[in-house]
């Protein structure tokens, strides 16, 4: 039975045997003890004798992280909560104001990101434990491997490989998103161009073998009629031809720019 001593109750009703006590801080248990109960007990004398284990004062203490990988801490940037991000200096090998260990309040979850280009984004959240406190935190980033999965999804979707490799320069971001705009709309204006060529291509045949077979008859009217007709099919299939090509171009030369800008980012972070 698991129940809550209310300030206004006078009494509170066990099962004689072993109790176990906990005390909360913004609902959150810091402490806990073990009684074993025979009889009535007053919980006034257990407090006065005891008082040392139930009294809690939020106070900042210190949480230490240890980096494992990567070993090379160039470019690695480290953010609490909202403080920072702090980038390695290896002159004078720290994070600056958030280096190891880091100095905060025990009682509230905290968030810790870590970044580097080439890298996977670290990110955990400390949960607090005011019971048996754990401040050391074990950090062992992962690279982003060039193998043939991710090279083929890097070259399938440009932009895609700026936004996962360079996780600390926010300008790489905003052109992940600009490649993937461009790509989105040069592939739609492109079927739609493609679209409207076959379709003017196929009234163009169509208009073209009317007036063809009107050309040895009288009939001038129905024969200018289909002429004209075809005329202006054959200018639209041209113009639709035309931004066809357009609309191809722009995105050869995105997937273009993509692929140099993967084998660039392969020479550098797969050494």
């Amino acid at each position: 039975h698991i129940g809550t001593i209310s300030n206004s109750n006078n009494k509170y009703s066990v099962n004689n045997g072993e109790v176990v006590l906990r005390f909360k801080h913004s609902s959150r248990v810091f402490k806990d003890t073990t009684l074993y109960i025979a009889e009535n007990l007053d919980l006034s004398d257990w407090f006065y004798y005891n008082n040392n284990i139930v009294g809690y004062k939020e106070k900042e203490v210190p949480f230490y992280y240890d980096i494992s990988k990567p070993v090379n801490r160039s470019g690695l940037t480290v953010q609490w909560d909202d403080n920072g991000p702090e980038t390695w200096s290896s002159e004078d090998y720290s994070f600056g104001s958030l280096n190891s260990p880091i100095k905060d309040i025990q009682y509230k979850e905290h968030t810790i990101i870590l970044k580097k280009d080439g890298w996977k984004k670290y990110k955990k959240s400390i949960e607090p434990n005011l019971v048996n406190p754990s401040n050391l935190i074990s950090i062992n980033m992962q690279k982003v491997a060039f193998g043939k999965a991710n090279i083929l999804k890097f070259c399938t979707f440009p932009g895609l490989s700026q936004y996962e490799l360079y996780q600390t320069k926010n300008w790489r971001k905003l052109q992940a998103v600009i490649y993937g705009v461009l790509v989105t709309y040069f592939a739609r204006q492109g079927y739609q161009s493609y679209r409207l060529y076959k379709d003017a291509s196929k009234d163009y045949d169509h208009y073209k073998m009317k007036y063809e077979s009107l050309s040895n008859q009288y009939n001038n009217s129905e024969f200018n009629y289909y002429y004209t007709k075809a005329e202006l099919s054959h200018q639209e299939m041209t113009g639709a031809f035309n931004d066809f090509q357009i609309n191809t171009g722009g995105l050869a030369l995105v997937y273009s720019i993509n692929l140099a800008e993967i084998i660039q980012s392969w020479i550098i972070f797969s050494k």
